[in-house]
């Protein structure tokens, strides 16, 4: 399974931030932003930071995208919420009880 940002690098455009000004505003570092750029994975904490310093949720930033193998080439994944508090779970979209991104709360 690999993980793209290419959501949050839309969101930048769109909002007109640079990769210093993200850093700034989510107290990350240059690594960070490096795998961001490269696509791999970051800790959660740094998810939970940009998602506050952009005022979005982990689904406006980030996709996870399955092999086919691993999902049966149904597509990719979701974050999920699973009740009204700010936990998260990663789901198949195809899996029962996935909400959609826009139903998801911070």
């Amino acid at each position: 399974m690999s993980v793209s940002y290419k959501k949050l690098q839309h969101l930048m455009i769109e909002k007109d931030v640079s990769n210093a000004e993200l850093m700034r505003r989510a107290n990350i570092s240059a690594n960070i932003i490096s795998k961001i750029k490269n696509g791999q994975y970051i800790a959660l904490d740094k998810v939970e930071s940009i998602c506050l310093a952009m005022d979005c949720t982990p689904n406006d930033m980030m996709e996870f995208t399955p092999t086919k193998a691993e999902d049966g080439g149904t597509g990719a994944f979701l974050f999920c919420r699973r009740d009204s508090s700010t936990q998260y779970s990663l789901r198949s979209s195809h899996a029962d009880g996935c909400q959609s991104a826009s139903s998801l709360v911070r």
